[in-house]
């Protein structure tokens, strides 16, 4: 007779943090079987043999995996019980906007207690591992706080930081116009700048300030405007 036994593997694919839920995987480890039937213990009954299940709920179910080997009539069946806990509940700090080149500090919230915590990307963080840090990342970054609780369990969420970089702004040429014409100064750009004209001095130079609406950065642009005195 060949070996014929019953043996369960149970084992965490992930978790869905949006419904907080387990998602696991039952591992058959039954030799000699030609018949398989798991009972998941949460009404759900199936013959795969390596089958998913999400639970739902947190708490305690008990498992069974029943097997057949139909050539010698041999029945065997072995039940474990599984406890699912919840995911712990963490909070990131709200998201922000900083200037590039500088930081700004960031920090999870948990009801949980006895927590480890870790910050990802890591490389943008002064303490990885702190549940207060400071962050300075070059482009706009969610930065994901995770917490594990002494139950093996990660709760995730994260702060957004968007970083303010310096504006490309395209300014006229010097110009030359005759008395009376009109000249639009109309300078390009596709970030939300406010700008300050400056009258000329006495050679008609003018210049203009442009700054972002969040206050990083200022530049000073420098043109001319000459004037023709001929009869427009």
């Amino acid at each position: 007779m060949p070996i014929f036994r019953s043996k369960i593997v149970i084992k965490v694919l992930a978790f869905r943090a949006y419904d907080r839920i387990c998602n696991m995987k039952m591992i058959n480890k039954g030799l000699g079987a030609d018949y398989y039937r798991w009972d998941l213990g949460d009404s759900n009954v199936t013959n795969e043999r390596h089958p998913i299940e999400y639970f739902h709920e947190q708490g305690e179910y008990i498992i069974e995996l029943y097997i057949e080997n139909w050539e010698y009539g041999c029945i065997d069946s072995i039940t474990k019980l599984f406890v699912v806990h919840p995911i712990p509940f963490v909070q990131a700090s709200a998201d922000t906007l900083i200037c590039i080149g500088d930081s700004t500090d960031v920090f999870g919230e948990t009801l949980s207690e006895l927590v480890s915590w870790y910050w990802k990307p890591a490389r943008y963080v002064s303490d990885d591992s702190a549940q207060s840090t400071i962050a300075w990342p070059d482009t706009a970054k969610y930065m994901k706080v995770h917490i594990i609780d002494t139950n093996g369990c990660i709760g995730v969420d994260s702060v957004k930081i968007t970083v303010q970089d310096t504006p490309n702004v395209d300014i006229f040429s010097d110009t030359t116009v005759i008395i009376g014409e009109v000249v639009v100064l109309n300078p390009l750009t596709d970030a939300e700048l406010t700008y300050e004209w400056h009258p000329p001095g006495a050679n008609q130079d003018f210049f203009l300030i442009a700054r972002d609406i969040y206050g990083c950065f200022e530049k000073k642009f420098d043109f001319r405007i000459n004037i023709d005195e001929r009869c427009s």
